[in-house]
Order: C-alpha cells, then sequence, then structure tokens
C-alpha cells in the first residue's frame, strides 16, 4: 500500500517519533504514525464538521432542540459509530482477505512479524483513542476523571501493540542465541 500520508508528518515529528520508539522499543510505530495522526485529524473533522451536518440533516428537531453540552455528546456519539464502522470493516476485510497469508505463516512470524495492513488499522484505532482522551481531557468536568483513565489506558493498551508480542514478552529473536 503506498504511503500516501507520509508528507502529513514533518521531518522533525518524524525524528522526535523514531528516537521515542528506539526508547520504548516501539519497532513499527515510525512507520504508522503518519496514519494515527491522520486518523485523530479525521476523527476531529467528523466531531466538528460532519456529526453536526449529518445529524442536522436526518435530525433537525431533535439536534436543534439538544444544548451545547449534549450536542457534544451527541457528535462524540457519532464519531465512535463512525470509528466502530470503520474498525469493523476494515477488520472483516483483513480477516477474509488475508487467509492463504495467515495460514503460511509459521510461529516464528506470528510472534515477531509484522504486517504492513494490521498496522494500519491499529493506527487509525490509535488516532481514535488519542482523539477521545484529547477530548476527555478538554472536557474533564463533564465526562470525569473515570473518562480520563479510560481514554489513557485504551491509548496506552493499543499502543503498546507496536511492539511485537515476542519481545514484549521477553522472548528471544529468531536469530539471537
Amino acid at each position: 500500500m503506498a504511503d500516501f500520508l507520509h508528507p502529513i508528518v514533518p521531518p522533525i515529528t518524524t525524528r522526535l517519533i523514531q528516537s521515542i520508539s528506539e526508547t520504548l522499543s516501539l519497532q513499527t510505530l515510525p512507520h504508522h504514525i503518519n496514519k494515527t495522526f491522520a486518523a485523530l485529524f479525521f476523527f476531529q473533522i467528523i466531531y466538528k464538521h460532519l456529526a453536526p451536518q449529518i445529524s442536522i440533516l436526518f435530525f433537525p428537531n431533535l439536534y436543534h432542540s439538544l444544548s451545547s453540552a449534549d450536542r457534544s455528546d451527541w457528535n462524540m456519539r457519532v464519531v465512535s459509530l463512525s470509528q466502530c464502522t470503520i474498525i469493523s470493516t476494515f477488520s472483516l476485510y483483513l480477516l477474509t482477505s488475508q487467509r492463504e497469508t495467515r495460514s503460511q505463516r509459521g510461529w516464528v512470524e506470528r510472534i515477531h512479524g509484522h504486517d504492513e495492513m494490521e498496522g494500519h488499522l491499529l493506527s487509525i484505532a490509535i488516532g481514535y483513542f488519542a482523539w477521545h482522551l484529547v477530548l476527555t481531557v478538554v472536557h474533564r468536568r463533564r465526562y470525569g476523571w473515570a473518562m480520563v483513565a479510560h481514554g489513557v489506558i485504551c491509548f496506552v493498551c493499543f499502543s503498546t501493540s507496536y511492539v511485537s508480542l515476542g519481545s514484549f514478552c521477553g522472548m528471544l529473536t529468531p536469530n539471537s542465541s
């Protein structure tokens, strides 16, 4: 898959991400950070611009009757639904289109390997959780510290997926003795 999103991330950010990735042993993060940022901005565009327009189009009376805080909650749910739809559709595509590839992988590739398409899917999910975390921090009085903690935990859990399972569990790599 062509990396058409590469220009989104400025070179100084790329160098910073590479140094953070090396420090935290997030081997594949530099390959996918641009998609993560793109997803974060995409979900913000849905929240600020598309969700209100779509809601006004399909539910004009209901949406206009909501308070400002309730509109924000509504828009957040539209983003959540969008993310769920994107992730589910992409996941089903990966599951059905890569059956032969998956069956040909040995145990070493399954533990230490990296699949580019699965990395793209993970980047979209992390972009969503980064967006969710920022939104809950900004509106922490409304959502409370429990939602902020939820955002932090989800973001950290998904972000650590850039570490191969074998490295994370302390297993030897195939080339080490």
